[in-house]
């Protein structure tokens, strides 16, 4: 993440974030933020244009709804979804 970014709260669970890149220019990204169901503080990132942020924010609160599993993604694919084991 940038050192010299500004955080702005837009609307509950979305923030900006605006920082210069390395080579002076001002960049804005959106980010999702909220804590999921089991209790774990997430951020997503929801792009730079803002419309598509709060599309992206209602998906994302509508999957944790829905009790979706975020941590899931990051464990790999379990070994009955792998497929037979070669001997």
């Amino acid at each position: 993440m940038a050192r010299n970014g500004h955080w702005e709260r837009i609307e509950p669970h979305l923030y900006r974030l605006k920082h210069q890149t390395p080579t002076g220019e001002w960049t804005t990204r959106y980010y999702v933020r909220f804590q999921d169901w089991k209790g774990t503080n997430r951020r997503f990132p929801a792009g730079t244009v803002l419309q598509g942020a709060r599309t992206r924010k209602r998906i994302l609160l509508g999957e944790n709804e829905r009790r979706t599993d975020f941590d899931k993604e990051k464990r790999g694919p379990s070994r009955s979804t792998r497929g037979p084991i070669a001997i």
